[in-house]
């Protein structure tokens, strides 16, 4: 099975697309490729439930810095990147601590800062990270 994404305009799909067997299929994409708008995320009590969106922007409960050590409803979201929201209130997403593995406990403290993770089951895993302070 191939599905094919051109340039004479993007290919529209509705609902939720199964694309073959994801063991011996590929999806190649030439050109871009948009994972859509950012999803906005605010901790509460050290953790958020994820929305639909593969990047998120995340806030510290009350707009203060904050500790992150878990994320809530992961579903088919396999992959996601978070940022923080700003520069002022750092994030320091904790390794360990409830549902995420990382190399370490990382704080974002720059709006330029990415973790990216994978998901299995319900744990998270950490992919790779840019520190991007200044």
């Amino acid at each position: 099975m191939a599905l094919g994404i051109g340039f004479g305009g993007p290919a529209k799909m509705t609902g939720d697309q199964v694309l073959g067997d994801t063991t011996t299929e590929a999806l190649t994409v030439n050109g871009k490729f948009n994972v859509g708008a950012p999803a906005s995320v605010t901790i509460a009590t050290g953790a958020f439930t994820m929305g639909d969106a593969v990047r998120h922007i995340v806030t510290g409960e009350g707009g203060a810095a904050d500790d992150l050590d878990t994320i809530n409803g992961a579903g088919s979201t396999l992959f996601i990147t978070l940022q923080p929201v700003d520069s002022s209130n750092d994030i320091t997403v904790k390794d360990g601590t409830g549902n995420l593995r990382l190399e370490g406990d990382f704080v974002m403290d720059h709006t330029d800062d990415r973790i990216f993770l994978m998901a299995a089951g319900a744990i998270w895993y950490e992919i790779s990270r840019s520190n991007n302070a200044t």
